[in-house]
């Protein structure tokens, strides 16, 4: 009923598959899981109540966004300001590479890190995301926001400000380092072109800067490439060293803990990083950390989730007219989702904080764009 009551547009309709598509969401991923560990007995601190409720801050986030702007123009401005943010955490980024003292002194005290405090040994950045991954996945949502809303842009401003967060973010996802998030923005892209053949000739711009943007962080580049596929890495050259130490992670620690605790169905611990059964907090999967963290049910619903949104987002951009602000944020919800599904087999990013954030707004302005209220 909650559901229903917060998506309920105008009109009194509801986007019913949405409704479903959430509902189960929660439940599988949120409250039967934290229900099951409470009747298994298990002593849950507040950390680990925190990270079994975690998905629903992200259905507030989706309310708040769906809700508060009450047209498209509404909705503009909106993206405006989060690009807004784009520019800022790009700026923090360029501020890190270059070791400009204050942004160094700000990230650390504000937003401190394992990843923060060993980026400038790895030569990464980390910037107020707290982790170079999450880092990419924000600019690779945003950047593909910022290509398929260009073209809709009326005031002057808007086109500006555009400039700044798509030039600024580009360069900042280059010192990233995050060839998943590169390679995501690429995927991302081609479906949408897939989609949507119109502007080729402005998107053959884009790559040639792209392009030249590469050839002038070229040496940083090759030195990302020296740690992957060089002395540095993994000792087969064509598997990349991080996802070589993936395989590795998976192979030795995490399976061997399901099969010995025999807990596929329910999960072994809602906190990883803080239970001390693991002597590493992450799975780097996406599917593998919801079989830990709360078995093979939440495993089924949040598959089913992404299936469903998929499904209501194909839906809906096949109503939506092109070349309209509802057909770019539902294009780019769908690009994003397919994108996101694929990344999680190596990284766990329907979880990290502040970049899959981004996400959620994009859901949300899409859950009602296209009505425009008085």
């Amino acid at each position: 009923g909650f559901l229903v009551i917060i998506l309920s547009n105008s009109s009194g309709q509801t986007p019913l598959g949405l409704v479903a598509a959430l509902a189960l969401y929660i439940v599988g991923t949120s409250i039967l899981p934290t229900v099951l560990f409470m009747l298994r007995g298990f002593k849950m601190g507040i950390g680990d109540m925190f990270g079994l409720i975690a998905p629903v801050q992200y259905l507030v986030v989706l309310w708040l966004f769906s809700n508060l702007p009450k047209n498209d123009d509404e909705r503009m401005e909106t993206l405006q300001v989060m690009y807004l943010g784009i520019t800022m955490v790009s700026l923090s980024t360029i501020g890190q590479f270059l070791g400009v003292g204050f942004v160094d002194a700000l990230i650390f005290r504000f937003y401190p890190s394992i990843q923060t405090e060993t980026a400038a040994e790895y030569g990464r950045v980390t910037s107020i995301l707290n982790a170079w991954n999450s880092l990419g996945n924000f600019l690779m949502i945003v950047l593909l926001l910022i290509i398929l809303t260009y073209p809709l842009a009326k005031k002057r401003w808007h086109r500006y400000n555009m400039i700044a967060a798509g030039g600024l973010g580009a360069l900042a996802f280059f010192l990233s380092g995050s060839f998943a998030s590169i390679g995501g923005l690429l995927i991302a892209f081609l479906i949408t072109r897939y989609f949507d053949r119109r502007g080729m000739k402005q998107m053959l711009y884009f790559a040639a800067a792209l392009v030249v943007l590469g050839v002038i962080m070229a040496p940083i580049i090759s030195t990302r490439l020296e740690y992957q596929f060089g002395s540095g890495g993994s000792s087969n050259s064509i598997v990349p060293q991080t996802l070589s130490h993936r395989f590795k992670l998976w192979e030795t620690l995490f399976f061997p803990a399901l099969e010995r605790n025999n807990n596929w169905i329910w999960g072994i611990t809602p906190n990883l990083a803080s239970s001390g059964i693991f002597t590493w907090g992450w799975t780097e999967n996406q599917y593998l950390y919801l079989l830990i963290r709360s078995g093979v049910i939440s495993l089924i619903a949040h598959l089913a989730w992404m299936a469903m949104m998929m499904l209501w987002l194909y839906r809906k951009m096949k109503r939506s007219k092109v070349g309209t602000l509802s057909f770019a944020l539902t294009l780019g919800s769908f690009a994003l989702m397919a994108t996101l599904g694929v990344m999680g087999m190596t990284n766990e990013v329907f979880t990290n904080s502040g970049s899959i954030d981004y996400y959620w707004m994009l859901l949300g302005l899409t859950v009602k764009v296209g009505v425009n209220q008085a």
